[in-house]
């Protein structure tokens, strides 16, 4: 600035000197470095304008282009999802048939239910009939076969040589079932035939005649287990075991056994065929 100044004070009225050539070459020569910095300076920032042009230009195209793809997903989530509500509609059909089907099962579970009491319950009225029309018509047939088939069967069994409380345990539900019946008839024919017995009796089987009531009683509370639980065989047994001991041992039923032959009471057994034997056969049969 301070050689522009200068050059401006020159006059060019007179010719110039050597001096004031050299200056005005160096001003030349400034003003030319000047504008050869100035232009650089010029093309670089249109250069680096350019380029930041270009980015932003491809930044806009990438934007674009990352817009449509976004379109493009939207419109296939779209898609997708308008399948889905037409798969959970099929859907919900379907699981309204599973709530018919299992509906139906349940009522198809209570008639099945319903058929089953209706056949015990036909089994259980069958088995009273046929019973009692057994009774009725066959009378005289009952009574004697407990006559000579009933008492000699509890003879064989009870009056046996060596007879045990061991040969009463049950190996199996039928099992129990019988040995149970026969020592429900033994009880009730010693019952029935006290006042007979007491005139055969010697003093220690008078003692246990009279603990028949006790006795009794203790083979119908027995009774009225098996009827409420014929198919628990493991309890039935254990229980079974306990009360033969408490019959035969602690009431002292066995040393009332050498009487049996002495008996010949054939309405005694017909009676313990029925209050005895028939409960038993009408709970198993219900059981199985």
């Amino acid at each position: 600035m301070a050689e522009i100044n200068e050059l401006s004070s020159v006059s060019f009225d007179m010719p110039p000197t050597p001096a004031a050539n050299d200056k005005v070459d160096e001003a030349k020569h400034g003003a030319r470095v000047m504008n050869q910095k100035v232009s650089s300076f010029l093309e670089g920032q249109i250069e680096t304008t350019i380029q930041e042009y270009k980015l932003l230009t491809n930044m806009n195209d990438a934007t674009t282009q990352r817009y449509n793809d976004m379109k493009h997903v939207a419109k296939t989530v779209s898609e997708k999802f308008s399948d889905l509500n037409n798969r959970c509609d099929q859907l919900q059909a379907f699981l309204q048939q599973i709530d018919s089907i299992d509906k139906s099962s349940k009522e198809l579970e209570t008639v099945v239910n319903h058929l089953d009491d209706y056949k015990m319950q036909k089994i259980y009225i069958l088995a009273i009939i046929s019973l009692t029309c057994l009774l009725s018509v066959y009378g005289d047939g009952v009574l004697d076969m407990a006559k000579n088939i009933g008492i000699s069967k509890l003879t064989d069994f009870f009056g046996k040589s060596g007879f045990s409380t061991k040969d009463l345990e049950a190996k199996n539900s039928k099992d129990l079932l019988g040995k149970v019946a026969m020592t429900g008839e033994l009880i009730n024919l010693f019952t029935k035939s006290k006042s007979d017995l007491a005139a055969l009796a010697n003093g220690e089987q008078k003692t246990a005649i009279e603990k028949l009531g006790a006795v009794k009683d203790i083979f119908m509370n027995f009774k009225k287990t098996f009827e409420e639980n014929p198919g628990a065989f493991d309890l039935l047994k254990n229980n079974w075991k306990s009360v033969v001991e408490e019959i035969f041992k602690a009431n002292n039923l066995q040393v009332l056994l050498p009487l049996l032959s002495k008996i010949n009471s054939a309405s005694t057994m017909s009676f313990g065929a029925i209050t005895f034997i028939v409960p038993f056969m009408i709970a198993f049969i219900y059981r199985y």
